[in-house]
């Protein structure tokens, strides 16, 4: 894909968590409490949040630069260990005693059935001086950059402060910054290139119920003029995306997963896809397209997963072979 390969230098910042999934089987219920019993097998640890972005970006054949915060615990090693394999560079990266790594624990047994899942985390923000610091930090590196990923996942590390910042920068430098955001307040956003909110968040925002296209839309145009921002891009799960761009024209792109498993790690692939090919020189439409295509194939998988180039060429492929 021509689109694709020209080694292009994204940043991502954002919330980044650590993935833990604990695999097991259950063959009996606890005399305790009406619970199954899962036999530990094995575990493993996968890049979440922003990191989960950095890599699927990597696997773009792009190079990335991840801004986040992780702990000074065991979680962030084992994250930390995982970015560094995958070629994620980490200048950017800041690690904060007493502050423990965004981890999401799933418990999975028998035919990929998740039992409960467990979250640690911290909310609050970083350390005043610290963000300062890292806005300088940006600043510095930004001419060596061709696109921005903005990946809140509300955990704190995003702030209004610093997404605004940022947002504000990259418009300066005349660099793109598109922008997955979650609840809380998105004025911070204002003037980005492109937002993507979750469907629920969205109406939220536009304050009414969605639950059509036309309802959609009106939402979506509701937060482009409030935002004054480019382009909307929303996520309908297992019904694909839909885009209204900066001329306020709709464009509905289906969901190609025939057989859903499950659609964690969905969001942090369209935006690798999406932003790895607009920095390549895609257009906004080609890139969606893309997006799409490489988050039908995400939710045909089991927890978050990289998705590479190759897969998606051969999805691509066979979809249009099959038109013909």
């Amino acid at each position: 894909m021509d689109d694709v390969q020209g080694k292009k230098c994204i940043l991502v910042v954002g919330d980044s968590m650590a993935d833990h999934y604990v695999y097991g089987k259950v063959e009996r219920v606890s005399k305790e409490a009406p619970l199954p019993i899962v036999e530990y097998q094995y575990e493993e640890y996968h890049l979440g949040g922003a990191a989960n972005v950095a890599a699927n970006i990597v696997s773009m054949k792009n190079e990335v630069m991840l801004c986040s915060l992780i702990g000074k615990d065991a979680e962030g090693q084992k994250i930390r260990g995982i970015m560094q394999d995958k070629g994620i560079n980490l200048d950017l990266l800041v690690s904060e005693e007493g502050r423990p790594t965004s981890t999401k624990t799933r418990v999975i047994a028998g035919n990929k059935v998740q039992v409960f899942r467990m979250d640690r985390e911290s909310r609050g923000r970083m350390e005043p001086e610290k963000e300062q610091e890292l806005l300088l930090r940006i600043e510095s590196i930004l001419n060596e950059v061709d696109l921005i990923v903005l990946a809140d996942y509300g955990k704190g590390f995003l702030s209004s402060k610093l997404a605004s910042y940022v947002v504000r920068l990259g418009k300066r430098r005349g660099k793109k910054v598109i922008c997955s955001v979650r609840n809380g307040n998105p004025q911070p956003y204002y003037g980005a290139y492109l937002i993507k909110p979750d469907l629920s968040d969205l109406g939220e925002w536009a304050g009414m119920k969605i639950f059509s296209v036309k309802e959609a839309e009106i939402a979506m145009q509701k937060m482009k003029s409030l935002l004054k921002v480019e382009n909307v891009l929303v996520d309908r799960s297992e019904f694909g995306v839909l885009l209204l761009d900066a001329n306020y024209r709709m464009h509905r792109y289906e969901n190609t997963c025939d057989n859903l498993v499950d659609i964690t790690g969905a969001g942090a692939t369209i935006m690798a896809v999406l932003g790895a090919f607009l920095a390549g020189g895609a257009d906004l439409e080609k890139s969606s397209k893309m997006a799409c295509l490489a988050a039908g194939i995400k939710k045909g998988k089991l927890g978050t997963a990289i998705i590479g180039l190759e897969e998606l060429e051969e999805l691509e492929d066979y979809l249009n072979h099959k038109k013909e």
